[in-house]
């Protein structure tokens, strides 16, 4: 990559980090995402991102999502009892209690910091997330998300093309992109119209950098 795509990919990386902190991060909020070494391992896809990120901005405890999936050994799981409420946390258990995983996308309050320090590790040997996730869910501070998400795990070559069929799938059918920095900064008002411009013109010649210019053109509204 030559010193222009360097300056590019520079650029559209503090991008990306102004529009998370201004989506949902205060200095009193820490969001983690588990990552492999090559690629995120981790894809959500929901109605009213901003809206739902922007009510996690000052987070009590802690808050982490739930999903149903066909094996939960595979992933750390909660329990939940008759009214929906979270029992138990555990990470890869060998007999499920249920169906329920816990995505890697977690929101912990500044008592993380103590927590995390405290911990020790699992008989996997590993410092587990879900034993930080446990802490607060002991303390009564740990809120479970369960609806209105789309999660989908690239753990394998398998998961990460499952993941890519559906992303390409929901954009071919709505015409619409699923986690463009450039747009969501733009309808955010981050950006304005000629900033916009500027950070598609070096890619028109891919379907990318001609989605961001046609968004100067129709305007369409979506939800926030």
């Amino acid at each position: 990559m030559g010193p222009v795509g360097a300056q590019i990919s520079l650029t559209r990386r503090s991008l990306i980090l102004v529009v998370w902190r201004r989506l949902s991060l205060s200095a009193r909020t820490t969001l983690v995402l588990r990552r492999l070494p090559w690629a995120w391992g981790t894809t959500f896809q929901w109605t009213r991102v901003g809206k739902q990120l922007r009510q996690l901005h000052d987070v009590e405890g802690a808050s982490v999502f739930a999903y149903e999936v066909a094996d939960p050994t595979a992933y750390g799981e909660v329990e939940f009892d008759a009214q929906g409420r979270a029992l138990s946390l555990e990470e890869k258990p060998e007999v499920p209690r249920g169906k329920h995983a816990i995505p890697g996308l977690y929101f912990h309050d500044n008592d993380v910091v103590g927590i995390a320090s405290a911990l020790q590790p699992s008989p996997r040997g590993e410092l587990e997330i879900t034993d930080v996730n446990r802490a607060y869910l002991e303390r009564g501070t740990l809120q479970v998300l369960a609806r209105g998400t789309a999660w989908l795990d690239m753990v394998t070559i398998e998961s990460l093309g499952d993941a890519s069929n559906y992303v390409r799938t929901v954009e071919a059918r709505q015409g619409l992109k699923i986690g463009a920095p450039e747009e969501i900064a733009w309808r955010m008002g981050y950006i304005s119209d000629a900033e916009l411009e500027a950070l598609a013109l070096p890619f028109t010649k891919s379907a990318y950098g001609r989605y961001l210019l046609g968004l100067l053109r129709k305007s369409v509204p979506v939800p926030t």
